[in-house]
């Protein structure tokens, strides 16, 4: 029994809009690649998606789509909230301390996707 699909892609970065009821999947070129009426599922597609990659491995039941997001948005505050720590820790500045963090975030491609819709 399969319990995930296959979602071919371009090998470029994704982003998803909202249009009449469904969210739209698109590359860098605006190529569609993907439409489902769940945000869940548009935003883990764009969490999977990195460059050079050309097939994205998803599960097919929601339900644990939205337990894995979750899991990593939690994940991902802890990483931030310790992240912030030690830097202010270090620098004694608590700006400082918030752009090291959002840089260290961003260098390791740790991001947070919301879509609305």
């Amino acid at each position: 029994m399969n319990q995930t699909e296959i979602i071919n892609s371009t090998g470029s970065s994704l982003s998803a809009e909202y249009f009449l009821g469904n969210f739209i999947v698109r590359d860098e070129k605006g190529t569609e690649i993907f439409q489902t009426r769940e945000k869940a599922v548009a935003e883990f597609l764009l969490i999977l998606s990195r460059p050079g990659i050309f097939q994205l491995r998803i599960p097919v039941d929601k339900d644990v789509i939205i337990n894995i997001l979750d899991s990593y948005r939690s994940y991902l505050q802890t990483l931030r909230e310790q992240l912030l720590l030690n830097a202010n820790q270090k620098t004694h500045s608590y700006s400082e301390a918030e752009r090291l963090a959002k840089e260290v975030m961003e260098d390791y491609g740790f991001i947070d996707i919301v879509l609305n819709g």
